[in-house]
């Protein structure tokens, strides 16, 4: 499945931005990678609830120094997943 966030596309919505005044281009293309991996990652791992980022330092590259994964409570309404016997 393809990302519902393309490095190119978060580069365009973080120049519209006041932050992205403040970037230079290098430092745009480095924090919209990190967007589109993070929106990848949402795609990709239904599990996840919420991400929180905070902060994310971007000084020539881009850092994400802590980070909070909430995970979504499992669907218990569906058969039980039993383990195979071996042998």
């Amino acid at each position: 499945m393809a990302s519902t966030v393309s490095p190119s596309n978060a580069a365009t919505m973080l120049r519209e931005t006041r932050a992205g005044g403040a970037l230079d281009p290098r430092e745009i293309e480095h924090l919209a990678d990190l967007v589109a991996r993070v929106a990848q990652l949402g795609t990709d791992q239904h599990e996840i609830a919420e991400l929180d980022l905070n902060p994310v330092v971007v000084a020539g590259d881009c850092w994400v120094v802590d980070a909070k994964l909430t995970l979504r409570q499992p669907d218990r309404t569906g058969p039980v997943p039993r383990r195979l016997e071996e042998g």
